[in-house]
């Protein structure tokens, strides 16, 4: 069977899966695959995805996940999937993808390189690429399916902690971006950013308090972050639920001048701050 030919039925057997077989190292190397000498070179970029599975998005906000999730599976890059809610039973923090994808050949070591086995890594490296963004589809599909209004708190804070310490951390690559999927407000037994159902003025010097009191500052030195969903807010059925879902600008501009100051005393950059949209590329 050819190499192209590995990948492809790998992609169909996946496919035929409603889990991946190894959600932590879910792409095989082309290298392995095709007997080539790997260069020692490690991944250039690393995409970090996390997702609250306490907010409910929707299509538009679902496609730009995975648009950004899309553009940023490129060769020499290593990626990582996550859902997150609470510390309650069945929604705790899961890594749902992850991956490497192959560092290319210098054009020296491709001169080295025998043409029958170059012309099969190339193949295989081509399908490595679209094998990698069909699992991130599927991935997001079922991330997404499994999100809830139903769940009561919503710890943000600790996931990002935990996060940055094991997966960010232990990534390779000097170039790390972080994308957040969530409506960023916090309601855990830490503090919430609730009142009587909706969005309270938070007051982003006394959260920041709680949150050194606690301990709760990521390390994510040269991260740079960007936020889809903030202040995000359900559908709501009946006659208050206009008035249930409006989010003021002072509320708003306080939620984003705390989580950007929580990047910054991370040693991260909050790019943009989606309320909710992005407005820009993950780059």
């Amino acid at each position: 069977m050819t190499v192209a030919a590995l990948l492809a039925s790998a992609a169909i057997a996946d496919e035929a899966r409603p889990q991946v077989a190894n959600p932590m190292d879910a792409i095989a190397s082309c290298y392995t695959l095709t007997q080539v000498a790997p260069p020692a070179r490690h991944a250039q970029r690393a995409f970090f995805l996390l997702i609250d599975q306490t907010t409910l998005f929707d299509e538009g906000l679902k496609q730009t996940v995975l648009n950004a999730a899309i553009h940023n599976l490129q060769p020499a890059s290593e990626f990582t999937v996550a859902t997150f809610s609470a510390y309650v039973a069945n929604h705790y923090t899961e890594i749902v993808l992850a991956g490497h994808l192959d560092v290319p050949l210098t054009q020296a070591e491709r001169d080295n390189t025998s043409k029958t086995r170059l012309h099969a890594l190339d193949q295989c490296q081509a399908k490595q690429v679209e094998y990698a963004r069909s699992l991130m589809e599927q991935s997001l599909q079922r991330a997404f399916g499994g999100a809830s209004a139903d769940i009561a708190r919503s710890d943000i804070l600790a996931t990002v902690q935990d996060f940055a310490a094991h997966a960010i951390a232990a990534a390779d690559a000097q170039d790390k971006v972080l994308l957040m999927a969530s409506d960023m407000l916090e309601n855990s037994s830490i503090t919430t950013f609730y009142a009587s159902g909706r969005l309270r003025l938070i007051d982003p010097a006394q959260e920041h308090a709680r949150v050194q009191a606690h301990q709760l500052l990521p390390a994510l030195p040269g991260v740079r972050v960007y936020v889809l969903g903030g202040g995000l807010v359900a559908p709501q059925a009946g006659s208050h639920a206009a008035a249930a879902s409006y989010r003021d600008p002072r509320s708003m501009g306080a939620l984003e001048s705390f989580w950007s100051q929580y990047f910054q005393q991370g040693g991260a950059q909050l790019i943009e701050f989606g309320k909710p949209q992005l407005l820009r590329s993950v780059d």
